[in-house]
């Protein structure tokens, strides 16, 4: 990794590190959606068998 960095993380007021955290998140976000949508299926089939 280098110290110097294009110009475009030098518009963005916020860090660098930023976006890798708003990615973890929506990804984090993205899971947990899934999980609850795969547990309601799981859900319905138990009632509906």
């Amino acid at each position: 990794m280098s110290t110097r960095r294009p110009s475009l993380t030098r518009s963005t007021p916020w860090p660098a590190n930023f976006n890798q955290e708003k990615k973890t998140l929506v990804l984090a976000l993205v899971a947990a959606n899934l999980f609850i949508f795969l547990f309601m299926i799981c859900l319905f089939s138990v009632f509906y068998l």
